[in-house]
């Protein structure tokens, strides 16, 4: 299950791993793991956090596999995600709407 931290790391290192793949989750608009009762999060302010993170702690990415993998599997995919254009997608939407959606809002 995802709510359990890999084995090979302690106590606080696997409560690390498991908040900051629910950082990912929410920034990716899903449902979180671990962080149970977190019920919104803005886009912007989670990919702050993942900036913070990343550049305050990133000797723990180098040091771990297991939050190398996370960097690799899930960030690398997520940043992908978010500023490739989607051209099907807004080209489908009528230009009001385009203009009307907030571009940060609360997912859930």
């Amino acid at each position: 299950p995802r709510n359990i931290s890999p084995k090979g790391l302690r106590p606080c290192a696997g409560d690390a791993y498991l908040m900051f793949q629910d950082l990912v989750q929410l920034v990716n608009a899903d449902q979180p793991y671990w962080l149970i009762g977190m019920t919104e999060m803005t886009r912007t302010f989670g990919l702050e956090l993942l900036e913070s993170v990343l550049t305050n702690f990133s000797s723990v990415f180098f040091k771990h596999p297991e939050f190398s993998f996370l960097l690799k599997e899930r960030v690398c995919a997520l940043v992908i995600k978010l500023f490739s254009p989607n051209i099907k997608y807004r080209s489908s939407m009528p230009a009001s709407v385009q203009q009307a959606t907030p571009l940060d809002k609360p997912y859930f």
